[in-house]
């Protein structure tokens, strides 16, 4: 169930990057990162199945489309605030090669302190705005176990992706490059939402406040 939604989603968002192909790097790298966004928000049922796996309540695909239906349009937007931020430093470091180098930690830094938004939507309701506060507090006086607790997850996830870049790219195709990469981050992105959401609930003193009855019917 996991795997399945999880490339679902991926799938989705990779046939829509489809539709456009723009031929400048700002043009193209704000077409990618409205894609990401909506990956992410495809990406939602994901994390309320996380949070249903930890409860030990049954994975069924009532739940899936609820957490489509309800958490999708916040996980984009989460996914499409933080696309901007790092499309500004990606700007900066294209137009500005000399500052490449230290833009690197800093979106890191601000990728790790925003990390466990996800898990603050899901588990608590919060909106978009909320959840990236909410994930910076918890994670404060935590950045350097959280980061080292998702590095592995991340490494497997990126190795996954390269990997998937790598034979889609030997075959020269567009559409299956789109279905292997929706593969590769299908089966990385249950691993993600699990360990943040483990990570969010130790920070956070707890079990939060439950996901809606709903989820669950």
């Amino acid at each position: 169930m996991f795997i399945t939604v999880a490339v679902a989603g991926a799938l989705v968002g990779n046939l829509a990057g489809l539709l456009l192909s723009p031929s400048g790097f700002v043009a193209a790298l704000v077409w990618s990162q409205i894609i990401a966004a909506l990956i992410t928000g495809f990406q939602a049922p994901v994390w309320l199945l996380a949070v249903l796996a930890r409860r030990g309540d049954p994975l069924t695909s009532a739940a899936a489309l609820y957490g489509a239906v309800t958490l999708l349009p916040r996980f984009f937007i989460v996914g499409l605030v933080l696309g901007v931020g790092g499309g500004m430093l990606l700007l900066i470091s294209y137009y500005l090669p000399a500052l490449a180098l230290p833009a690197l930690p800093v979106l890191i830094y601000f990728a790790v302190r925003f990390s466990l938004s996800g898990p603050a939507i899901v588990l608590e309701r919060r909106t978009p705005l909320q959840a990236l506060v909410r994930s910076w507090k918890v994670v404060e006086g935590n950045w350097w176990r959280t980061f080292l607790v998702q590095l592995p997850v991340l490494l497997f996830a990126i190795i996954l992706v390269a990997a998937s870049g790598a034979a889609s790219s030997a075959v020269e195709s567009a559409l299956l490059s789109a279905v292997v990469g929706a593969v590769a981050l299908g089966v990385s992105a249950p691993l993600v939402a699990l360990v943040e959401t483990a990570l969010f609930e130790e920070y956070s003193g707890g079990q939060p406040r439950a996901v809606e009855e709903g989820a669950e019917e």
